[in-house]
């Protein structure tokens, strides 16, 4: 099966923080393929030897049954295939996969995602021509759009600067050397588009990636016009936050379904430390809504949710539902 595979360079890109365990990867393929009928294919840790590099292969190619999408009931099923495949060297882990579970939380404290300017550089060259950018305000002023997206064939000369150091650039596609990469930084992934071949032209792929990752030196092109990602986990101890920007359409959506007019938040670092304010939260939500603390252990009625961040995967927005009585 292994030799027969036969996928596109659209995978996620991680380096390790630590030893990643047979049981890790075996729960990762386990969690993939939940919910799959009849037996799955699958190895772990094959040593694979691409150009004499060994790159240690986990694979799981398994099937799921869905009903067909154009019929209302029946017992007809449609039989999909779908693959995961892990690839391990050095201290990289690239993941690429088609359907199946998402088992991001299982590796989630044994990686950690590329750079965001490493991963949306590391191919751009002088002569790369910029054809779609993705980007998200930072401006806090509640009238301008927050999320903003840009397509030409050169952006770098049909696109105008000013105004650009107040966006943080999510997704990326360029054109350098006759291809066309493609980066998502929230996903830590990249995609060479049109680009397929076997497992062994993958590995070549995803090696030519980390050798760019660990080697890239930072220099000037037309994305250093945005305003760059920093990590909040790196910088939450030397600097101190003027205004907090949240982006209230997810609020507004659990809010709705769960019934609560009067919502509490606060931001939870890692390590359990706390960002602390007690300001009016946006007029859209609730006029009496405030951003403060509430104590866990005091509040046995307490109910959380977890509402993912689009900044900094690390930084938390919760909200704490209370009982009336």
């Amino acid at each position: 099966m292994l030799d027969r595979l036969h996928i596109t360079s659209n995978a996620q890109y991680f380096n390790t923080k630590k030893k990643l365990t047979k049981k890790l990867l075996t729960a990762c393929l386990k969690k993939a393929s939940e919910n799959s009928v009849g037996r799955n294919s699958e190895l772990i840790r094959y040593e694979l030897n691409v150009n004499n590099k060994i790159f240690k292969v986990s694979y799981c190619v398994f099937k799921i049954e869905r009903k067909p999408s154009f019929l209302l009931s029946g017992d007809e099923r449609d039989v999909i295939h779908n693959f995961v495949v892990l690839i391990e060297i050095d201290d990289f882990l690239v993941i690429n996969k088609s359907g199946g579970q998402d088992f991001s939380k299982l590796i989630e404290k044994s990686v950690k995602s590329i750079d965001a300017s490493i991963l949306q550089n590391a191919f751009v060259k002088d002569t790369s021509h910029f054809e779609k950018i993705a980007a998200q305000s930072i401006n806090t002023n509640k009238n301008l759009l927050k999320k903003i997206t840009y397509e030409d064939p050169n952006l770098q000369v049909s696109l105008p600067t000013f105004g650009a150091s107040q966006k943080i650039v999510k997704n990326v596609r360029h054109k350098t050397d006759g291809k066309r990469y493609t980066t998502n930084l929230n996903k830590s992934r990249l995609n060479i588009l049109g680009e397929k071949g076997v497992l062994s032209d993958f590995c070549k792929t995803a090696f030519e990636a980390f050798e760019r990752f660990k080697n890239y030196k930072q220099k000037e092109n037309f994305l250093s016009n945005f305003a760059t990602l920093l990590s909040f986990s790196d910088y939450s101890q030397k600097i101190i936050p003027k205004e907090i920007l949240l982006l209230t359409s997810d609020l507004i959506q659990l809010i709705e379904e769960n019934k609560n007019q009067s919502p509490k938040f606060f931001y939870q670092k890692p390590n359990n430390r706390k960002l602390y304010f007690k300001k009016k939260f946006l007029e859209i939500l609730d006029e009496n809504a405030e951003l403060k603390i509430i104590n866990e252990k005091k509040e046995n009625r307490v109910k959380i949710f977890y509402i993912e961040n689009k900044f900094d995967k690390s930084l938390q927005l919760i909200q704490m539902k209370i009982n009336s009585n």
